[in-house]
């Protein structure tokens, strides 16, 4: 952690939060700051995430309780905590669209209006953890005293969607008043813009760790034997699943838990006695789990984003105690050039389970330079110095205070004759979409289908593509349809291309099916990198082109045709781009008869929401000029 300032007090201010995560997602820095910013007596505005991504199928869940959330709150206000409120926003979920971001930063910019006016104060700090160009646009619009951007992920790194935020970044970090960073890699990439970064670690809640360190261990590891090894977080795909596979086959004896929510497929651990996965568990509950463990792991594989990477967990481990055992991240050589060697270093399988072994044995050897280096990390340490670089800068100004949800109640507009006819319409809607052919006259426009014509190879899109991106979802109907072009003599090839690879390997499915279907495998191309169609179809464009293809059958279901041959035909002007729909789609209750699409089924919810996905996925495309 870089020299602290002199002290000083930061207390009845206004403070709102950017965050990247949802109040009720896992614990993180982000719920530290806000609850010990408003136990200092500021009042706290805490916005959860407005998006770094489109969101997936995958994130409808969160969806559903944003919604919910929105309901059930003051027109998405919600009091969590004394002085702290949280807002709900209900936003367009392309965060990358200049219409979207326009109507976004109006949707969001009001709520803090009214927000800020309720709080009664001067104008507030603001706090951010999201270097979008929405979050960019709300600085402007909060017309904040301050404005704080604390730097805890490397996003340009952390997936090819979120890459577009560089800039956005790089803006955030010169507008800003105080730019703070959790690791030394990301304090240098900030430092490349300014260079007065300030280096503060992700801090642990030392206090509630050490009430239960030397306590009684969690009942629910009673019938897991000793040693036992564990890991606490989100079990997602930074987590090297192989190596811990590896582990539980070195070290029989040994029992590895996670503790933590299921965020990737983790096939590699399945049906192994001696790895136990407890499932997602509250903040306040880990430290009695903690307290059964002989060492703490931090089993991240090596790559551009974790190397970045702070892992807090460290200081959990360390305040109950624990050894650690972690790869080799330089973050994690960061921490022991600060902290005297604390953590066991290994770089694979073997090495990790040399050093548990040996945590296994060492008994308090190392306690009180482990417990020292926590103590320097505590939240209790670093927010007060966060908190006093803030009011340095601060030029206070006072202003009565007023309840909160009295004002938001006033302020938000109301009129329940309009939720009223709103609802009546909603249901009209409902009616008219499930008992009349509207939707599929609405969805026409989506279906372009050629007759099979001769070519060079037929490129048939799976999961990943179309229906919502699934895996699992329409890829024998596609393979199906590139056999039957291929039997026919139209096509000498055929390439298989899926958006999900590690959760369903569908194009080895694909290929089997072909080759069982009299499909010589030499025939047989496989893609199964990249995720969305434009990914899987530039994947595509590579084999082809490399194989010296003029023309293709693209393959694909009825509703996602036209998008698929737009985004081919931009990619590659040259090359003659034929679509060949699926014959019959079960998502949709659908067979083509003499180019005419017949209907088996009424229309569903799933239906009109994969219609407008397309719809809105075509103007996506259109704004990036992919179409």
């Amino acid at each position: 952690m870089d020299t602290e300032p002199p002290p000083a007090a930061l207390r009845g201010e206004s403070v709102i939060i950017l965050s990247t995560i949802d109040w009720d997602f896992i614990w993180q820095s982000h719920h530290e700051v806000a609850t010990r910013l408003a136990a200092a007596g500021n009042k706290v505005l805490f916005i959860e995430n407005t998006g770094v991504r489109p969101p997936n199928l995958s994130d409808f869940p969160r969806i559903a309780r944003r919604l919910k959330n929105w309901w059930g709150g003051v027109k998405g206000f919600r009091e969590v905590l004394p002085n702290i409120v949280v807002l709900s926003p209900l936003v367009l979920p392309l965060p990358y669209s200049r219409l979207a971001h326009v109507i976004n930063t109006w949707l969001i910019g009001r709520s803090i209006a009214s927000w800020v006016r309720a709080s009664g104060s001067r104008p507030p700090i603001l706090w951010t953890f999201l270097p979008t160009p929405l979050a960019l646009s709300l600085v402007e619009a909060a017309d904040p005293s301050v404005v704080v951007y604390f730097c805890v992920s490397g996003f340009a790194e952390s997936s090819a969607e979120a890459a577009v935020v560089a800039a956005s970044e790089a803006e955030l970090v010169a507008r800003a008043d105080l730019v703070f960073a959790s690791s030394e890699a990301l304090k240098a990439k900030c430092a490349a813009v300014r260079s007065d970064v300030v280096l503060f670690p992700l801090g642990v809640n030392f206090e509630r760790f050490s009430a239960a360190r030397g306590g009684a261990a969690a009942a629910e590891l009673a019938s897991i034997p000793k040693p036992r090894f564990g890991y606490v977080g989100g079990v997602h795909r930074w987590v090297d699943l192989g190596m811990l596979a590896q582990l539980s086959e070195l070290m029989p004896d040994a029992q590895f838990v996670l503790v933590g929510p299921l965020q990737t497929d983790i096939g590699p651990l399945r049906g192994r006695p001696n790895i136990h996965l407890l499932g997602a568990r509250p903040h306040e509950d880990l430290a009695p789990i903690l307290a059964g463990f002989d060492a703490g792991l931090i089993p991240y594989r090596r790559a551009p984003f974790t190397d970045s990477v702070y892992p807090s967990k460290i200081n959990e481990y360390h305040a109950m105690g624990l050894p650690v055992v972690s790869t080799r991240l330089p973050e994690v050589e960061a921490y022991n050039l600060r902290h005297g060697g604390v953590v066991a270093v290994a770089d694979d399988a073997v090495g990790f389970a040399a050093a548990l072994a040996s945590a296994a044995k060492s008994g308090s050897e190392g306690r009180a330079a482990r417990l020292a280096a926590a103590r320097e990390n505590g939240w209790d340490v670093i927010l007060p110095a966060m908190m006093a670089r803030v009011a340095g800068i601060l030029e206070r100004k006072d202003g009565p205070g007023r309840p909160w949800a009295e004002v938001a109640r006033r302020l938000q507009w109301k009129a329940p004759r309009v939720l009223v006819a709103g609802a009546a319409a909603a249901a009209a809607l409902a009616m008219l979409i499930r008992y009349s052919p509207a939707l599929w006259w609405a969805a026409e426009p989506l279906r372009v289908s050629h007759p099979p014509v001769s070519a060079d190879a037929a490129v048939a899109l799976a999961g990943g593509a179309g229906e919502g991106g699934q895996p699992g979802r329409a890829y024998e109907e596609s393979a199906m349809r590139a056999v039957e072009l291929y039997n026919s003599g139209y096509v000498r090839r055929i390439v298989f291309s899926s958006g999900v690879p590690g959760v369903f390997d569908e194009v080895a499915v694909m290929k089997a099916l072909a080759v069982s279907e009299g499909v010589p495998a030499g025939a047989i191309d496989t893609v199964e990198r990249g995720s969305g169609t434009r990914a899987m179809l530039v994947e595509a464009h590579r084999v082809v082109r490399a194989s010296g293809c003029r023309k293709v059958l693209l393959v694909s279901s009825p509703y996602h045709m036209r998008r698929a041959a737009l985004a081919m035909r931009k990619l590659d002007p040259v090359l003659e781009v034929v679509p060949v729909p699926v014959r019959e789609c079960r998502f949709y209750g659908i067979r083509e008869d003499a180019g005419t699409l017949i209907h088996s089924r009424r229309p569903a919810w799933r239906h009109l929401q994969a219609v407008l996905q397309e719809y809105l996925t075509l103007v996506y495309y259109w704004m990036h000029s992919w179409v």
